[in-house]
């Protein structure tokens, strides 16, 4: 969700100078989107509100992200100092007694003031917000109107573009992990003292000094390594807090929730289903006073019971059918603990909704010209989160090919079961490629839903079957990592000879190997070492593969290649399926593929634990049975281990 706010002021300038705009901008990101708007940021029932020239924002998701970033820019003025800009955001909630860490990115200014505010009744703060996606009156500043670029304005977007990849370049080389240690320590090089009298700061007035509860002053650290970086806030009890940020002249805020609870929500068809939990034990909050806002509204208010459950109702606009809500957000109380989230509007839109669910599919995914096409459908009508049987007895089918032309239309009835068969003939001189499948018509709302509740699909090609077969035969099944795989690439036809002299590309990929989906007691899980690959999966890549090596060859006259490829050590000591996938063309220009797998393993040695008893609790005393391999899983022992430390003795696998 992003919160923004604009603040227009005329900058001096040269008097050929361009007029610019000093842009103060506030944005906000959550997840999910949260946020709010109010000219009185602190209002509560013991305070008066604050000017009106004062603006905040507050946005909280339990579980999730509050994000408030309120950008300060000044351009040059008469006297020629450099634009300065400062910001603030959060990027997380935070429970009583943690650390509270905001970021902070400035740029061109030396100390800011920090003054930290605890809003006192949230609900209210929350329903004077005009539009919880937007902050102020225009959201983005106007675009400068250039109409065409000096030579000097090219050079200077040229090296500004050419700073921004070279920064990025080296950014991309840390984790995030890392980064976020970086800013961390380059923010604890600034000097914090206590604000006594400091006059440069009084042009910008205390938003509601009842309400600090903190105050200091910051020389702003270098930066050294970035213009942004992370700032602790300890102390801070269970509550919502505005930071505001200060040079004197400009301002920024940010938000910080310290929470115990959180809200998982659910809508449907108008209604919001609650659990309000602790954060960090997930036990439900007995007694948590909740409230549903739409378009400014409080639409209904409840209380959890002892399970941490509760369901709100939303009074949508324009009927069960009407539109939208907008600024939705549900709030969750409980003591001084405070979430809120802000589900998306959609949810609400539309109440007691029927829509149709298809699920179309054929007998095969691929035909050729004048093949017979088989066809079968399963409709179904969503009621209110349920499945049931359609009210349709017919339903109109239609395919279409890859030109958009029609080659099936018919209205087919609908069984008993709520199904739909059909069976047509393609062309002999049917186009080839892509057709889909879908009904076309009304449905039991009454609106058309062509395409919008399911949609099948097949493809019509010319085949040809494959001459001659490429295999892929490596001399051991598992490697140890540094060493090298030896294979033999070999192609034959299928009457016997062997296809010489032939082209071949041979490629490698690597994936991580994961061992949760072998067979206990498989000692050769990577199947025979001169299996055929090309009999299984013949996908041309699988999920995390990375290319490592690519290399060409020719076959010799009796249809083979023998290759040599090296293997790496893995840095994180995982395990690595190396996947030799080889590319045989032959003197008609037909080429032909096929691949194979080796495991190159870290250790020689793999040991492997697991519960005797399916479904075991600590309680049972089940125990482990372990079990270790070795040589690639040519020595296998295993042994019982009890709680008590007891076990039996090793035996041989069998």
């Amino acid at each position: 969700m992003n919160f923004r706010n604009s603040i227009f002021g005329k900058l001096m300038t040269g008097a050929k100078a361009r007029a610019h705009l000093a842009r103060v901008t506030a944005r906000v990101n959550s997840r999910p989107d949260t946020s709010c708007s109010t000219p009185h940021p602190l209002e509560s029932p013991e305070v008066a509100p604050f000017g009106g020239a004062v603006s905040a924002i507050i946005s909280a998701t339990a579980l999730a992200v509050f994000v408030l970033m309120a950008t300060a820019t000044a351009a040059y003025a008469a006297s020629g100092d450099a634009p300065r800009s400062f910001s603030l955001s959060t990027t997380r909630t935070f429970a009583p007694g943690d650390s509270v860490k905001i970021q902070l990115f400035a740029r061109n200014v030396p100390e800011l003031e920090f003054r930290v505010y605890k809003v006192r009744d949230t609900e209210k703060f929350f329903g004077g917000l005009s539009d919880a996606h937007s902050f102020g009156v225009k959201p983005y500043s106007p675009n400068e109107q250039v109409d065409q670029e000096t030579w000097l304005e090219r050079i200077h977007d040229y090296k500004a573009h050419l700073w921004w990849l070279i920064r990025s370049f080296f950014r991309g080389q840390f984790t995030n992990e890392a980064k976020d240690n970086i800013l961390e320590r380059q923010g604890k090089m600034g000097k914090r003292s206590q604000v006594v009298g400091a006059t440069q700061f009084a042009r910008v007035p205390l938003l509601n000094e009842s309400q600090l509860v903190a105050r200091w002053k910051l020389v702003v650290p270098p930066a050294l390594v970035s213009e942004t970086q992370q700032l602790p806030i300890d102390g801070l009890d269970s509550g919502v807090y505005l930071i505001e940020a200060t040079d004197g002249t400009y301002k920024a805020y940010t938000v910080a929730i310290v929470t115990k609870i959180a809200v998982v929500e659910r809508t449907v068809d108008g209604k919001a289903f609650l659990y309000v939990a602790d954060r960090k034990t997930g036990a439900p909050v007995d007694q948590a006073d909740v409230a549903l806002w739409g378009d400014q509204k409080r639409q209904s208010s409840g209380r959890t019971g002892s399970d941490g459950l509760a369901s709100l109702t939303m009074t949508v606009r324009g009927g069960a059918q009407g539109a939208e809500p907008e600024n939705v957000w549900i709030l969750a109380h409980h003591g001084a603990d405070a979430a809120v989230v802000t589900p998306w509007g959609y949810g609400f839109g539309a109440q007691n909704q029927q829509q149709e669910r298809d699920y179309i599919y054929t007998d095969r995914p691929v035909y050729r010209p004048s093949h017979t096409v088989h066809i079968k459908a399963i409709v179904r009508k969503e009621v209110n989160d349920t499945l049931v049987l359609p009210d349709e007895h017919t339903l109109t089918m239609r395919v279409s090919g890859p030109d958009n032309k029609v080659v099936f239309n018919k209205e087919l009835p609908v069984s008993a079961h709520g199904t739909v068969a059909a069976d047509f003939d393609l062309a002999s001189d049917a186009a080839l490629g892509y057709y889909s499948i879908e009904f076309a018509g009304k449905g039991a709302s009454g609106e058309d839903y062509e395409g919008e509740a399911g949609s099948g699909s097949f493809y019509v090609e010319e085949y040809k079957k494959p001459e001659y077969q490429v295999t892929v035969k490596p001399t051991a099944a598992r490697v140890l990592q540094g060493n090298t795989i030896q294979a033999t690439i070999e192609a034959r036809y299928f009457f016997g000879e062997p296809v010489s002299n032939a082209k071949v590309i041979y490629v490698v990929h690597t994936s991580q190997h994961y061992w949760w989906d072998e067979d206990e007691g498989d000692d050769n899980s990577q199947g025979d070492a001169s299996a055929d690959a090309s009999d299984g999966d013949d996908t041309d890549s699988g999920y995390g593969e990375t290319e490592q090596q690519e290399h060409q060859g020719v076959l010799d006259a009796n249809g083979q290649l023998t290759v040599t490829l090296p293997t790496a050590v893995d840095g994180k000591h995982d395990d690595q399926d190396y996947r030799i996938e080889a590319r045989v063309t032959d003197a008609a220009n037909r080429e032909v593929s096929g691949h194979s797998t080796v495991l190159a393993t870290y250790g020689s040695d793999q040991l492997r634990c697991r519960k005797r008893k399916a479904g075991a609790r600590e309680s049972d005393g089940a125990g482990l049975r372990c079990e270790t391999r070795a040589d690639g899983g040519a020595h296998c022992l295993r042994a019982d281990v009890g709680r008590d430390d007891s076990s039996a003795e090793p035996r041989v696998c069998g």
